[in-house]
């Protein structure tokens, strides 16, 4: 529960300068090993590509708040000639909306398409599409640190309605992703029963952390058992959403919140499956309005429109860190 929360300051925070082209921007992604000066950036342009840039770590700590500058290393990214690739158009195909991301020691960076249902790989620094398997409304992933060809991804659960199958991201479930050395892979479900919406999953040892907004899980890999090992109740009325879980250290867990909702509201809308799957039907027919689409193109991606979270800037950055072991918690807030 983030109680006591520490108040930070950004004083001499480093912020990433990305192009203004940038429509959208979900995640970072890191390996030491790979590369220890740098971090790689899936974003989306302004054409709705998906484009990968790069940027250096500072070694030290500015004084003042600084810009650095990032650069294109590869994109556009494209999903034809992949097994996914003829379930689309060429506009379809290159149209594609980075949420969660990893980097292995090779430089494989794998990347969750959300809008496309399925889970990438590119290798680095070419950019070239290495995997590409379809899951339902892919969140956020994680490298299975002993064994790279899998990852674990923090997605929604297939619905059908009048005889169509559609993506529900409101239905969490965890998939395990699996490839070989070249070309497609399977997914299979992890979690037999369905959680809420989950937004981030990190693989630590035998057990996964999976981020359901609301709070933070620990599971097996094999699913079998879950419970909470953070609540985001504040206390005060307030609920943090909790989105991407990553290991800080051996033993530190990370996760951002991304902003905070009345405990009203997050107990009637998050926590009722029926309220959140209506809640996101109507934002994808909306999205849909805005973008010319036909109800049923609509239901098939889960996207929605940008404007419909343009209020989460609005909010501070809210960081928590948890001991792995003990589940003893650290809260911050960055004004």
């Amino acid at each position: 529960m983030p109680r006591n929360v520490k108040e930070l300051t950004d004083a001499s925070a480093c912020f990433i300068k990305l192009p203004e082209s940038t429509r959208f921007v979900e995640s970072v992604a890191y390996n030491k090993t790979f590369d220890a000066d740098s971090i790689y950036i899936p974003l989306q342009n302004e054409n709705k590509e998906l484009e990968i840039y790069k940027a250096p770590i500072p070694r030290t700590s500015p004084p003042n708040p600084v810009d650095i500058p990032s650069t294109k290393l590869c994109g556009p990214i494209s999903l034809e000639g992949s097994s996914l690739g003829s379930k689309f158009s060429a506009e379809e195909n290159t149209e594609l909306t980075p949420f969660g991301s990893a980097l292995d020691t090779t430089g494989r960076l794998w990347i969750c398409v959300f809008n496309r249902n399925a889970v990438i790989a590119v290798q680095l620094p070419s950019g070239s599409l290495l995997h590409a398997v379809q899951v339902p409304a892919p969140n956020d992933l994680s490298i299975d640190p002993s064994n790279e060809l899998c990852v674990y991804a923090a997605c929604g659960s297939t619905t059908e309605i009048l005889g169509q199958k559609f993506p529900d991201a409101t239905a969490g479930r965890v998939w395990k992703v699996e490839v070989g050395n070249e070309g497609a892979g399977s997914a299979t479900r992890v979690t037999r029963m369905r959680t809420n919406t989950l937004a981030g999953v990190e693989v630590v040892g035998s057990k996964l952390y999976v981020s359901q907004l609301y709070n933070l899980l620990e599971m097996s890999k094999g699913g079998w058992y879950k419970h909470a090992v953070w609540d985001g109740a504040d206390g005060k009325g307030d609920v943090w959403l909790a989105d991407n879980v990553r290991i800080w250290d051996e033993k530190t867990i990370i996760f951002p919140s991304y902003r905070v909702l009345p405990e009203a509201v997050a107990s009637k809308v998050l926590k009722t499956g029926c309220i959140s799957m209506f809640g996101n039907c109507l934002g994808q027919l909306y999205s849909a309005r805005r973008e010319g689409e036909n109800w049923l193109d609509a239901l098939k991606n889960p996207e929605m429109a940008l404007e419909l979270s343009t209020n989460d800037s609005d909010h501070p950055i809210l960081i928590s860190l948890m001991d792995a072991q003990t589940k003893q918690e650290r809260n911050f807030k960055v004004k």
